[in-house]
């Protein structure tokens, strides 16, 4: 048996390195457009096509071909840790029942199922990633066609319709075209596959085990969140054979598509031996977890309802981050001065979109507690330079209430660790100025003459006012410094005379979100503590 949580993470780092991809056909797009330009004749405008659209075409093979190997090892790992996994749980209930059952590397059969599960995986994920090389190439065609005639007709000047183009091209870029005419974004189509297909290879598996040891009854997982029409039976008992009082596989759909072990389904199921295994879900506990709601401004939202929202803004974070990097490659394609100041002002007012939808998000989050899934807002082409770009554009249009331009936080990081550029792409709480260094609970390090040099809460209030502090409250950016009795931040707090906000354990950068986190890279499982004067108080 699989986990829901389990299957819910399984294909977080695939889905990373599709964003990778994804990114990177988008921003060749939008290079290609703005390569195509624009010329009175028709018959130019077509060979330029042509010549662009053959050069794309090429470019995405390439990196297809670049991240097959890569791709293919994930879902390999995927499959056998999958396998290996669901045999040895059910196989601990085989033993407890007193059974002797099979080791999934002992057994030529479960052996045959795993491989055939995952090459007909990955078969389906690598004709999904090559119809992208053809809609990209629709993509292309369609923005530079319509850019065209925006410009022929007079509706639109060249830059204007360039501009729009390139984000016409940043929405439709990587998809892939079902036969039905639907359409999904690369990593989403491929995560559903991959979910699908090791899901069902390890139910498979499951399955051959119970009836090679004689259990005919399974009870199905469950979990809050599920979606209607699957909380009508998680959590009860399924009898492989259609015995009569207890839910058979057609009742719970297994082999459809929206059924038990479709599209996404998180649901797996174990041996269930009468007289012997004991019920993992009471009816109380079902009822619990299908009515779960989660408290959001006052208001009680359904839990799959909070799911599916956070979702949606994890979307809307990822489409601002390619819409940035594909602007980003655009104005550093283009050698018209026009065209340039035009992208450049774009790439300002998408940067602050990112950065109200990271706040809606961010938001949510923390109102509904729900932890952040990185690999839903992540585009890993969207690193460190155009993170850090973003930033730098964001500050200059967002001004603060006085009407300046915000500053960047004290950053005391040596430059030759890497994570000196990482606090670049932090976004400051309100409020505060933020001062990034390595600490402890009783000192904070710098570089001085090329050594390790640890300062006291006094000597470091000298170090700030050196680089730039004049005051204000501060959040100290720095692992462990809030922890303990008379903590650093505490001393700091009482030496300035103001309000110094630090953390009670390890500080986790995400600079592609502009976050960070207390206790993990995943959420905040520390703690923040405030120190006003020397004295702790209510955040």
């Amino acid at each position: 048996m699989l986990t829901p949580d389990y299957l819910l993470h399984c294909t977080d780092s695939l889905t990373e390195l599709l964003n990778a991809y994804d990114n990177a056909v988008v921003a060749d797009i939008a290079r290609r457009i703005v390569k195509t330009g624009y010329v009175t004749e028709t018959a130019k405008h077509q060979l330029r096509q042509a010549q662009q659209m053959g050069l794309l075409y090429e470019d995405i093979i390439r990196e297809i071909a670049q991240r097959t190997n890569a791709t293919d090892s994930m879902v390999r790992t995927l499959f056998e840790d999958a396998g290996v996994e669901t045999v040895q749980t059910d196989n601990r209930l085989y033993t407890a029942a007193g059974l002797q059952p099979t080791d999934l590397r002992a057994s030529p059969a479960m052996l045959q199922m795993l491989q055939a599960g995952y090459e007909s995986t990955l078969s389906t994920m690598h004709n999904l990633t090559l119809t992208t090389a053809n809609t990209a190439q629709q993509a292309y065609i369609s923005a530079c066609d319509l850019a065209m005639l925006q410009v022929q007709s007079g509706a639109m000047s060249y830059q204007q319709a360039i501009r729009a183009a390139i984000q016409s091209a940043a929405s439709d870029g990587t998809r892939v075209l079902y036969p039905s005419g639907r359409t999904d974004r690369i990593e989403v189509a491929v995560r559903r596959a991959v979910l699908t297909g090791v899901a069902k290879t390890c139910r498979t598996i499951g399955e051959y085990n119970a009836a090679s040891c004689g259990c005919d009854l399974m009870e199905l997982s469950a979990h809050a969140g599920s979606r209607p029409s699957h909380a009508e039976w998680q959590g009860q008992l399924v009898s492989l054979s259609g015995k009569k009082g207890y839910l058979s596989k057609d009742d719970i759909g297994y082999g459809s598509g929206d059924g038990f072990g479709g599209y996404n389904c998180r649901h797996d199921w174990y041996p269930f031996f009468p007289g012997i295994s004991q019920r993992n879900y009471s009816p109380e506990k079902l009822e619990q977890l299908e009515n779960m709601t989660i408290n959001y401004n006052g208001q009680e939202i359904p839990y799959y309802d909070a799911t599916q929202e956070q979702r949606r803004l994890e979307r809307a974070v990822r489409d601002c981050k390619l819409r940035l990097s594909a602007t980003d490659a655009a104005r550093q394609e283009t050698k018209d001065p026009k065209l340039r100041a035009q992208l450049d002002e774009d790439f300002a007012k998408q940067s602050k979109a990112l950065r109200e939808a990271r706040d809606k998000l961010a938001d949510f989050q923390t109102g509904t507690g729900l932890l952040p899934d990185t690999s839903r807002t992540q585009v890993y082409g969207f690193g460190r330079s155009i993170a850090q770009k973003a930033v730098a554009a964001q500050k200059r249009v967002d001004k603060s209430g006085k009407g300046g331009i915000m500053k960047l936080g004290i950053n005391l990081f040596d430059k030759s660790d890497p994570i000196f550029y990482d606090a670049f792409s932090i976004e400051e709480e309100p409020g505060f100025k933020d001062v990034f260094i390595h600490g402890s609970p009783s000192s904070v390090q710098i570089i001085k003459n090329g050594k390790p040099t640890n300062l006291t809460a006094s000597e470091f209030a000298s170090v700030l006012k050196e680089n730039g502090y004049n005051g204000g409250d501060i959040r100290l950016a720095s692992c462990l410094t809030g922890q303990g009795d008379n903590s650093f931040a505490q001393q700091l707090s009482k030496e300035l005379g103001v309000t110094v906000k630090a953390p009670d354990a390890d500080v986790y950068f995400i600079p592609n979100d502009g976050a960070l986190f207390v206790g993990s890279p995943y959420g905040n499982t520390g703690e923040w503590r405030t120190f006003k004067n020397g004295v702790e108080v209510d955040d």
